[in-house]
């Protein structure tokens, strides 16, 4: 029986689909009333428009997992293995369990409304794998009881109920206690019809012992009492806090997003799945609103149902003019798949790895056990690779049909998901968990119970071979990498062999009929089982017909696997420009539906031209007013700009607040800590690389041990990590003012062991030079003693430490004519006189040697100084200096070198 319900569910999960635009174009010019004179107004509440955003650019994602007023529930565990020699942690996350914030229940009329309307949203869209869903086991949430027998004639008036209640309007639902069953109740306006009369009593089988009972809905009576109390609220009511936004800047506050239209209608774009759905539901509501403005009523009663049923409807004789609101955005979504090549257009489409269930495929069944979920970092590399190699760029659709021996699980998952999306949801991973998971080739290595692919090249050939059939095809190339893999060190002729390797698996089951492989940086490793594989980056350009390339990296590492898009700006400019024209379209439009229209123009416009990795450095600068004023307004329109499920994107911010509040101490209750609370809960820490991303900026601020409880770990476990996995932070920590910047730079380096890669941070040369010239340019000489003093205290490389210098004294000279007492002072601690020799290096290949010349000149007195050791290093680096700028000058181009 356990079994049979399991199978149900993952069908249920698969069959659950949303409307397209193709859709919610032909339901705005549907005639809706039987004298066909009747259309849904485009700027009205009607619109599935609004849906469609909410949910497909994230708003309700963004709303349901990472608002401040809900506070996630996850742990990690430092884990109880004493066999392993690195720290192992578990991480636990269950959705079901997530609370709004306690002190909402106490605070003012604001405060009490949030705390009531968070509780709605964990309870219409209980989201149980941690992606947005309204489905639910649960036996009295309100799904439950909108599919259940009883209740689906009156579903469609139950939902339309519940959006005029949204929209302000007076319906009389209630809930009647007077019979022996307690019933939910809708009269017409003058009480001789029902238009809701169903039981809150909903038959459901008990999954623990198979009985059947009758389940009173107590969540739908707190549902329908929260939308009939919402509907005179003050902050609801036209030009409330909360209200329908008639400015752009009231929309990009983004407290639209608190309001219970914003609720109902997400909700309902997730319930119907279909247009003619759709329009029976929009029939509902022109059922009610008539009815109400039939007959006899109070002036202002009528008025009021008047402006309502304007709001909602206008003549057929508007089409034209209603649709002119919405058809360019149509339009341009249908040109935009003509300019389409690539499946992956911009850094956002990349599958990012989520936590999924173990798959028994014996049973064709999800294991329900949340102690074996786990990162598919390796899955989501697989997934996105095959979008490219199964991606038409002549339909913009995939197809398997030039792969003739795939799986029946392959074939079957891009016949579920035909064409390109702007994100790999949840019901996306699982199905292909159902492709990639417990595969019948024993080589395959996997973590736990034939799922969770262990991070190796050979170990993902084999996979990509297994799924398409070519395991014993193949089995000649992959006996020849196996024994690579045993080799101390890979030479040149054995990383050419492993490209052609790689071209022979992918050229038959690609689409495109040229691709080009460039694998570096390979080398052999051990998986975590002890077997030999080889890790490294593997580059695959595909060319399209017109001859565009397209390129993603696939990045192999040490129990982490990502792959990449690199992105090409030339290839999108006809895109972009299409957007750009696109939004001049729109300029003085002032209404609600425009907005969204708008928003999502600009950041699909943002993601197309830099790429949505590059997306959070807007978004940071917003933190420290956020932290200042107490103000959710900065969260709210971080929510706006699509999903927050980059990892990068996530990183930065934990990494902003808290470097941001080194000097403070941040209450609980402050939003953006909630904020961050919630990002950590929502990302896959059992992935190590991941892990240490999220977790960077731990280093940085004592107080998170108090901010986040629920995370036990300690800031060295980061040792480590590598500077190249997490150069967009040290970008960022180079943006800082001087103190936080020195002071992140000090605690980077006491928790470094001497001579990692941490090291580059300190002697790379764009951070050297931005380094120096906000240390000159502040005077504040006392910074680089600090993180002078701090690298001789903690690291006893001395060759680490002459670089460090060395880039300093070089950018002093270069740059800065009059600052003697910062060249003194660095010229004073340079160890040998090899690293004046490569001081001078640096000069002359900058392309600087003259300006470094000159100024070194200027210098001479000051650093002539004091022994005699100073002027003989004084005029040997001179005399290299002049004679060096003086080749250089002969020698000149008309162009600076770039190193």
């Amino acid at each position: 029986m356990m079994r049979v319900w399991m199978i149900i569910n993952i069908l249920l999960q698969l069959v659950r689909t949303r409307m397209e635009l193709s859709d919610i174009q032909d339901i705005q010019g549907t005639l809706i009333d039987d004298q066909n004179r009747f259309i849904i107004k485009s700027s009205g509440p009607l619109n599935p428009l609004h849906g469609y955003i909410y949910i497909n650019r994230s708003y309700m994602h963004n709303k349901r997992f990472y608002s401040p007023e809900i506070k996630t529930s996850y742990t990690m565990k430092v884990s109880q293995n004493k066999s392993s020699t690195t720290p192992e942690y578990v991480y636990t996350r269950t959705p079901v369990h997530d609370k709004v914030y306690t002190d909402l229940r106490t605070g003012g009329v604001t405060e009490k409304y949030l705390g009531k309307y968070h509780t709605r949203i964990l309870k219409m869209f209980p989201s149980c794998d941690g992606v947005i869903s309204i489905t639910s086991s649960i036996p009295d949430s309100l799904f439950t009881f909108l599919k259940a027998q009883s209740t689906v004639p009156y579903t469609k008036y139950i939902l339309a109920s519940l959006l005029l209640l949204g929209e302000g309007a007076d319906i009389r639902i209630r809930i009647d206690y007077s019979g022996s069953i307690n019933r939910l109740i809708l009269y017409n306006r003058d009480s001789t019809k029902k238009f809701i009369n169903v039981p809150l009593y909903v038959r459901v089988t008990d999954t623990a012992t198979g009985s059947i009972k009758d389940k009173y809905q107590s969540e739908v009576v707190e549902t329908v009492n929260f939308f009939v109390q919402c509907r005179t609220h003050p902050h609801l009511r036209k030009q409330g806090e909360f209200s329908e936004p008639i400015t752009r800047e009231g929309f990009l506050s983004g407290k639209f997003m608190n309001s219970a239209r914003f609720l109902i209608q997400s909700y309902i774009f997730e319930f119907i799945q279909s247009r003619s759905e759709y329009i029976e539901f929009i029939r509902a509501v022109y059922e009610i609103l008539d009815d109400h403005l039939t007959g006899e009523s109070v002036h202002k009663k009528k008025s009021s149902w008047r402006r309502l049923f304007n709001a909602c409807f206008t003549i057929k004789d508007d089409l034209s003019s209603e649709m002119a609101y919405v058809m360019p955005f149509y339009a341009i979504n249908k040109r935009l798949s003509l300019y389409r090549t690539f499946p992956l257009q911009a850094h956002g489409q990349v599958p990012t790895p989520t936590r999924v269930p173990v798959y028994i495929r014996q049973d064709r069944a999800f294991s329900r056990d949340n102690n074996e979920q786990y990162s598919n970092c390796a899955e989501s590399a697989i997934l996105g690779l095959f979008y490219c190699l199964v991606y038409d760029e002549h339909t913009n659709t995939y197809t398997t049909a030039h792969i003739r021996s795939a799986s029946s699980d392959l074939i079957r998952f891009f016949k579920v998901y035909t064409a390109p999306s702007d994100c790999t949801d949840m019901d996306k991973h699982r199905l292909w968990c159902t492709v990639v998971s417990d595969l019948e080739d024993m080589q395959v290595q996997y973590r736990i119970r034939n799922n969770n692919i262990m991070s190796g090249l050979i170990n993902i050939y084999r996979v990509i071979a297994g799924v398409t059939g070519r395991t014993l095809e193949l089995s000649g190339a992959l006996n020849d990498l196996h024994k690579l893999s045993i080799k101390s060190v890979l030479s040149e002729s054995d990383t050419i062999y492993i490209q052609e390797s790689i071209k022979s698996l992918l050229l038959p089951i690609c689409t495109y009929t040229s691709i080009r492989i460039i694998c570096t940086s390979m080398e052999c490793t051990k998986l975590a089982n002890g077997s030999s594989d080889i890790i490294g980056n593997v580059r695959i350009i595909f060319t399209s017909t017109a001859g565009l390339h397209n390129e993603v990296c696939l990045m192999i590492q040490d129990k982490h696997t990502k792959l990449t898009l690199i992105t090409d700006n030339h290839n999108n400019t006809q895109i972009i420009n299409e957007l750009t024209h696109l939004m001049h379209t729109y300029t003085g439009i002032n209404c609600f539906i425009v907005y969204l229209i708008t928003e999502c123009i600009n950041n699909e416009i943002i993601q197309v031209s830099s790429g949505y990795a590059h997306e959070p450095y807007e978004s940071i600068n917003e933190i420290s007013a956020l932290i200042r004023n107490q103000d959710n307004s900065s969260v709210l329109r971080t929510f706006l700009c699509k999903s927050i499920n980059n990892i990068e994107y996530k990183s930065l911010f934990i990494l902003a607040f808290l470097t941001q509040t080194l000097s403070v101490y941040v209450p609980y209750n402050n939003n953006v800590l909630r904020f961050t609370h919630n990002l950590i809960g929502s990302t896959s820490l059992d992935d190590t690389s991941i892990r240490n991303k999220i977790l960077y900026g731990f280093i940085y601020n004592n107080n998170h041990k108090v901010y986040y409880p629920d995370v036990e770990y300690t800031s060295t476990d980061l040792c480590s990590i590598s500077v190249h996995e997490v150069s967009y932070i040290y970008n960022y920590i180079m943006g800082l003012s001087v103190v936080p910047m020195v002071e992140c730079l000090c605690r980077t380096v006491q928790v470094s062991r001497p001579g990692t890669y941490v090291y580059n941070i300190l002697y790379g040369n764009l951070q050297s030079e931005v380094f120096i010239y906000k240390v000159v340019k502040t005077g504040c000489i006392n910074q680089l003693v600090s993180i002078y003093n701090t690298i001789t205290t903690y690291n006893t490389d001395s060759l680490c430490i002459n670089h460090t210098v060395c880039c300093w004294f070089t950018y002093i000279c270069i740059h800065y004519s009059y600052k003697y007492d910062y060249i003194k002072y660095i010229y004073s601690i340079i160890l040998s006189r090899r690293v004046h020799r490569e001081a001078v290096n640096k000069m002359i290949s900058s392309g600087y040697i003259k300006e470094a010349a000159y100024n070194f000149k200027m210098a001479r007195d000051v650093l002539c100084t004091g022994n005699e050791y100073n002027r003989i290093i004084y005029e040997e680096m001179d005399r290299v200096i002049t004679d060096t700028n003086n080749q250089y000058t002969k020698h000149k181009n008309g162009h600076k070198l770039v190193f």
